[in-house]
């Protein structure tokens, strides 16, 4: 699997802020103060600094994806260990998210930012983030997954609509996500009731 890593320098006051957002505590309580992270960190900033604050706090939420799912146990593990979340070529997300989620850990495994072009599957990853630059792909993506065990995850209009599983929906100045559970189970993922009673629940909407 070709993938590209994207570490970062960060100062250590940058470190120990993306710490605090990566740590939230477990169960309810902890989605309860990642929610309130996200309504913080998009309040006061410059347009220069959103988009990294925003990428941060994104990156906060695929950490507690990873810990609040549970993929079957057949599922494709790397050779080194680790937790995948993948994204498709010249995403400019990607770097973002390698960045803050560098050196974290799930479950004793690494957390590994990988980018995928377009003529490979990343039906490998474990979870597969399509930013807004990726909209073209939404429905050719879908396909591809449809029955693999990858949580999808986006930022795009009416993804969980679509069949994307998860869908980071922006309200004023805050985040909030959507679950759709019909595609979760559909490809064996279980997804933790603490993260679904903080999402919205979106079933795919289906032609008449």
């Amino acid at each position: 699997m070709s993938s590209h890593l994207h570490p970062a320098r960060r100062s250590p006051a940058q470190g120990a802020a993306a710490s605090r957002a990566l740590r939230p505590p477990p169960g309810r309580r902890g989605w309860v103060v990642a929610g309130l992270l996200l309504m913080l960190a998009v309040a006061g900033v410059s347009h220069a600094q959103e988009a990294e604050v925003e990428y941060k706090v994104k990156a906060a939420f695929l950490y507690n994806f990873l810990k609040f799912t549970q993929w079957p146990t057949n599922k494709y593990v790397p050779p080194q260990p680790a937790m995948v979340i993948g994204c498709l070529a010249e995403d400019p997300a990607a770097p973002l998210l390698a960045r803050f989620l560098e050196g974290k850990t799930v479950n004793g495994m690494p957390i590994q930012v990988v980018t995928f072009p377009e003529n490979q599957d990343p039906r490998s990853c474990h979870v597969l983030f399509l930013g807004r630059s990726r909209r073209a792909q939404v429905d050719d993506v879908l396909v591809r997954l449809r029955t693999a065990p990858v949580l999808t995850v986006s930022e795009i209009d009416l993804f969980a609509h679509r069949g994307g599983i998860i869908n980071f929906v922006r309200h004023e100045r805050t985040f909030r996500f959507e679950i759709n559970l019909e595609a979760a189970e559909r490809v064996r993922l279980r997804i933790s009731s603490d993260m679904a009673t903080m999402a919205t629940i979106i079933k795919t909407n289906t032609p008449k």
